[in-house]
């Protein structure tokens, strides 16, 4: 009897499914699989920059002020901003929570004659309609160091300043 079990032991390990990480197109192992430890999208290495969860991804940082020819009325409010450097830092406030927002600055290209010039910024949301009803408050930052170039296209080199208005409200820029 011991000699049959045994045997059927053994029958059993030979003919059972090996769980062992295989190099098939299987999910979850280490071959060219999604979702697993190789240079699919979506993995743990570090030889693909897209969408990876990695540590070696670098912050792309503030988004840069963009040429817009219109502007839209947008559905968020601007709680506050500040200039430090060459970073716009706003806060915004909206109704949502569903969709992902993307904020960022629109400038017509016109620099306000006066000493120091000025420019109006206008701060839109790119994002989706979003039919959720949370009350989101988000920080944004752009980067002003476009304005700062076409300064220096238009006047010369630096140092200079500009006025930045957004809202009704102004800071000084300078660069």
């Amino acid at each position: 009897m011991t000699r049959s079990l045994l045997l059927l032991a053994a029958l059993l390990t030979a003919c059972s499914p090996q769980l062992s990480d295989d190099d098939d197109a299987a999910v979850d192992d280490d071959d060219t699989a999604i979702d697993d430890d190789d240079t699919a999208i979506d993995d743990d290495d570090s030889t693909d920059p897209v969408d990876d969860d990695d540590d070696n991804t670098t912050d792309p940082g503030p988004a840069p002020v963009q040429i817009c020819e219109s502007t839209e009325p947008q559905s968020f409010s601007t709680a506050g901003w500040a200039i430090a450097g060459d970073t716009l830092t706003a806060t915004v406030e909206y109704s949502g929570g569903c969709e992902t927002h993307e904020f960022i600055a629109c400038w017509d290209t016109l620099f306000l004659e006066s000493n120091p010039v000025q420019v109006g910024l206008v701060l839109q949301d790119l994002g989706p309609l979003d039919p959720c009803l949370a009350f989101i408050t988000e920080t944004v930052q752009i980067d002003l160091s476009p304005l700062a170039d076409a300064w220096v296209d238009s006047y010369g080199p630096p140092p200079g300043e500009i006025i930045v208005n957004i809202d009704g409200a102004s800071d000084s820029y300078v660069f």
